[in-house]
């Protein structure tokens, strides 16, 4: 599978998270704290974050470096034992 068929694949599999008010005003808290603290990461994975957090949502990644570090966001570690996904089956993962 070519690589941008694989990506309109898993797209078409996972409905978007827009960016709300919500998100932006959790963004610009967060933000400012990281700042204050020396402790910033990059700008997409915060959006990420924050976008998640204003959902209640767990964020499943293998880059538990950056984002355990947003206050408030729970996250799931996937960077183990990680199962081949495959667009529109279900992950093995329990």
């Amino acid at each position: 599978m070519r690589r941008s068929a694989f990506v309109e694949a898993i797209i078409q599999g996972i409905p978007p998270v827009e960016v709300d008010v919500q998100a932006a005003r959790i963004h610009a808290e967060v933000l400012a704290g990281m700042k204050k603290k020396g402790n910033m990461i990059g700008t997409q994975d915060l959006w990420i974050g924050c976008s998640a957090i204003a959902r209640g949502m767990v964020l499943a990644t293998c880059n538990m470096k950056d984002f355990t570090r947003i206050p408030g966001l729970v996250v799931e570690d996937w960077s183990t034992n990680v199962n081949q996904v495959v667009p529109g089956k279900p992950s093995k993962r329990q």
